[in-house]
């Protein structure tokens, strides 16, 4: 997406129904989309916004976490526009499930 402009990209993806999302995974999906430059829509699983709207105390302990991680990727919308160019390449052998590491290619 990055590659056709400066658009701004958003990953927005539900948790699964009728499950409770775990905070290290509320986390992770933050810093996945911000490390590729991208941000994520904040969809919480019935559960957190539940126990969200209840004020539970462990509750709005992981719903700060979760907005310290946002935060810390906001500070830094530089990181938005780095340029895309890895050093590091891994192709799996799909009949013998290897996988071969190319350390550079220029």
């Amino acid at each position: 997406m990055r590659a056709w402009g400066s658009l701004s990209v958003w990953i927005a993806n539900q948790p699964p129904p009728k499950t409770a999302v775990a905070a290290t995974r509320y986390l992770q999906a933050i810093a996945d989309a911000g490390i590729s430059g991208a941000r994520w829509v904040v969809a919480l699983d019935d559960d957190l916004a539940g126990r969200l709207a209840a004020r539970e105390e462990a509750a709005m302990g992981t719903w700060k976490r979760i907005a310290g991680m946002l935060g810390y990727f906001e500070q830094h919308p530089e990181w938005r526009a780095l340029p895309e160019g890895g050093q590091l390449a891994l192709v799996q052998d799909p009949e013998k499930g290897a996988w071969f590491r190319a350390a550079s290619w220029t």
